[in-house]
């Protein structure tokens, strides 16, 4: 585990001939390892930082010099991805180490997936749409 810290307990288990309690004992007794989840967050190029400056700063202006009910003109909208690659679940993935990582795993903005998206505004209602 010292060595592959990502290594499960079933696997360190079938490793060394031992039962999972024994190994979940030894990791957490002996070597003083806690589970730890990994974060995944979306990776952030260096021109995101301005762009995203850029449209906080528009929209602020836009609700101060604005006479129009904003309801009438804005529309809500969710989605929802479902990802082709097979992407790990983070629920069952953890680091074993004696002291909190903080590991992020950044993952490419644009991975293969299927969209969902809905829209909805004051007057109109618009989807789903698959993409």
């Amino acid at each position: 585990m010292l060595r592959c810290p990502t290594k499960s307990l079933r696997k360190l288990a079938q490793e060394e001939d031992i039962g999972l309690a024994t190994a979940h004992k030894a990791v957490r007794e002996k070597w003083k390892l806690f589970p730890y989840k990994v974060t995944a967050v979306q990776e952030l190029k260096p021109a995101d930082h301005e762009k995203t400056n850029r449209y906080c700063a528009w929209y602020a202006n836009f609700i101060q010099t604005k006479i129009v009910d904003i309801l009438y003109i804005i529309f809500f909208t969710d989605e929802a991805w479902f990802h082709l690659s097979g992407c790990v679940n983070t629920q069952n993935t953890r680091l074993w180490s004696s002291e909190n990582p903080h590991a992020v795993h950044e993952k490419p903005l644009h991975d293969q997936k299927l969209g969902v998206w809905v829209a909805i505004s004051r007057w109109h209602n618009v989807g789903p749409l698959f993409f």
